[in-house]
């Protein structure tokens, strides 16, 4: 939501550099964070099986 709402100021304001930056780094952010996500959930999941095969 704050990304959008840089992009548009920046629209209006006739500068899109920062806030167009600023967006990407979130989107960044927000992919990295669901990676992170996946991978912690892969590992509980090896996790979980080495435990039930013992």
């Amino acid at each position: 939501m704050t990304a959008v709402g840089l992009v548009v100021l920046g629209a209006f304001s006739g500068s899109l550099v920062f806030p167009l930056v600023f967006a990407a780094g979130m989107v960044a952010l927000c992919f990295w964070v669901l990676w992170m996500r996946r991978r912690s959930l892969e590992r509980l999941h090896w996790m979980r099986q080495a435990l039930q095969h013992k």
